[in-house]
C-alpha cells in the first residue's frame, strides 16, 4: 500500500508485478478486503481481461482493462457493499493459478447475509495478470484450469 499511496498506479503496479503470482492473488485479496478497490484496479494491466460470464450470474459479463475491472467491483460492491474475500485453496501450475474463493456479504437491499463460493482461474504472463474468469461451478472450473494447464 506504500507504493499505492507514494507513486499511484505506477507504484502500485510496479510492487504488485514484481511479486511471484500467488502472492499478487493474496495481494489483491487484501486490497479488496481493505476497501482499496482503486489500487486493485491501478495493478490491473492494459490487456487483462475478467470473465464473469461462467458465473451464469446475470448481468456478469466480459470486463476488460483496468476500466472495465474498475466497473465490475463497482457493480459487484453495489450489489453487495458489506462483502470479505477468504482464499480457501490456491494452486498454480504453469503460470495459472487456480483458487477457491468464500465469500461473505451482505445484499445492499435485503441486508440479508450470504456465504458465496466460487473459483478463481487466473493466467499469468511476463509475471502480470493477463486474464481471470470466475466460475459457479467448483469441479467444472478444476476440470477447465486442467485442460488450460496441460
Amino acid at each position: 500500500m506504500e507504493a499505492w499511496r507514494r507513486d499511484g498506479a505506477a507504484g502500485i503496479r510496479e510492487c504488485m508485478w514484481a511479486m511471484p503470482p500467488v502472492d499478487q492473488a493474496r495481494l489483491s485479496i487484501d486490497l479488496y478486503n481493505e476497501g482499496e478497490i482503486d489500487a486493485m484496479a491501478a495493478a490491473i494491466p492494459d490487456d487483462f481481461v475478467h470473465d464473469m460470464r461462467p458465473t451464469g450470474l446475470p448481468g456478469m459479463e466480459l470486463y476488460k482493462g483496468p476500466e472495465g475491472y474498475r466497473r465490475f467491483l463497482g457493480e459487484w460492491l453495489s450489489a453487495f457493499p458489506e462483502s470479505r474475500l477468504e482464499i480457501e485453496t490456491i494452486d498454480e501450475v504453469g503460470g495459472r493459478l487456480f483458487t477457491v474463493i468464500r465469500q461473505q456479504m451482505r445484499g445492499a437491499g435485503s441486508g440479508v447475509p450470504v456465504t458465496f463460493h466460487y473459483a478463481g482461474i487466473f493466467t499469468f504472463r511476463d509475471g502480470r495478470g493477463a486474464a481471470s474468469e470466475f466460475h459457479t461451478d467448483l469441479e467444472g472450473a478444476r476440470e477447465r484450469f486442467a485442460a488450460l494447464s496441460s
